[in-house]
């Protein structure tokens, strides 16, 4: 199996101009949300299962290595035991706080505006307001890495792993 942009291309073309419209979680996967636009319901979905990283003016905002990481006030916590922290429990993880706090107030100012793969299957999208998400392939097996998914329409969808891609 190999990675083939042009195909994946033409299976991401609804997403130029998207907006985001939620970042969630389930368990360690990360799940984008896209619609036409701003608070409508979204029927576009990017699920990430490898590394990803979302920058904003040349700073990490938020990365996979985040989920297991503690929020921030816990470690200004003298109480806090670092051997208590559990990550799945919702809120507690930088990921979550990152996410609450400081994305979803704003998610009216992502708008799609570009889409990018590299020969392998890495994943760049480029948002008007200057943030940008990059998902990295980070194994080289049969492993699903990300996939993206239309509700709208079952006959768009791509499954990328370290291999290459299922449509």
């Amino acid at each position: 199996m190999s990675f083939n942009k042009a195909h994946a291309t033409k299976m991401l073309v609804g997403l130029a101009s998207a907006h985001l419209v939620h970042i969630t979680r389930a368990g360690d996967m990360v799940r984008f949300q896209f619609a036409n636009e701003a608070g409508a319901i979204p029927f576009m979905h990017i699920h990430i299962q490898s590394s990803y990283r979302l920058t904003h003016n040349g700073s990490i905002v938020l990365a996979a290595a985040d989920m297991y990481q503690p929020k921030d006030g816990h470690l200004n916590d003298p109480n806090f035991e670092f051997g208590n922290f559990d990550w799945t429990i919702f809120g507690e993880n930088r990921f979550d706080d990152v996410v609450q706090n400081k994305l979803l107030p704003c998610l009216d100012e992502f708008i799609v505006s570009t889409v990018q793969f590299s020969e392998y299957g890495d994943l760049k999208v480029g948002f008007a307001d200057g943030y940008t998400m990059d998902v990295f392939l980070d194994t080289s097996g049969e492993e699903e890495c990300w996939r993206f998914l239309n509700t709208k329409d079952a006959e768009i969808y791509l499954i990328v792993t370290g291999d290459g891609m299922e449509v």
